[in-house]
């Protein structure tokens, strides 16, 4: 009886970390927000030099503009990537916001993205799409990729 006792608790215990491991219950997690971080260089569509902050470049980081829709509460914060200085590090794109740098023309993101099957307060990047191409579908290493935009 006791055996029989010790084997049904394992095969519990091993049957309930399996479930939870693969697809936590996120059911009672408050999630305010899913930021996502994206890697953009902006270059010249002829030369491919970089267009920020290269030695004779003729835009800084304070010329990115952001435009987003009037009821959204929430900035992008933007910086220079700490890896390589013609990379900005956009935190907190959403879909549809435009991105301008200087006076060249906007630059339109679209996200599509899924709640994490993972992970709790965390999303998977569907799709992304810059100006209506498609630059991943899925998006599985965009911390680590840069985004490259000619103008």
């Amino acid at each position: 009886m006791k055996i029989k006792l010790l084997f049904l608790a394992f095969a519990l215990f091993f049957a309930g970390c399996k479930d939870s491991a693969s697809s936590p219950d996120c059911s009672t997690v408050l999630c305010a927000y899913f930021r996502i971080s994206l890697n953009v260089r902006y270059v010249d569509k002829d030369t491919n030099t970089s267009l920020l902050n290269a030695g004779n470049s003729n835009y800084q980081l304070a010329d990115l503009k952001i435009v987003r829709g009037a009821d959204s509460d929430f900035n992008i914060e933007t910086k220079i990537s700490e890896k390589d200085n013609s990379v900005i590090v956009l935190n907190g794109v959403v879909n549809g916001d435009l991105i301008t740098l200087g006076n060249l023309a906007p630059d339109k993101f679209a996200v599509t993205t899924q709640a994490s099957k993972t992970e709790c307060c965390s999303v998977d990047i569907t799709s992304l799409k810059i100006n209506d191409i498609t630059i991943c579908a899925p998006c599985t290493d965009l911390n680590e990729r840069v985004l490259v935009i000619k103008k």
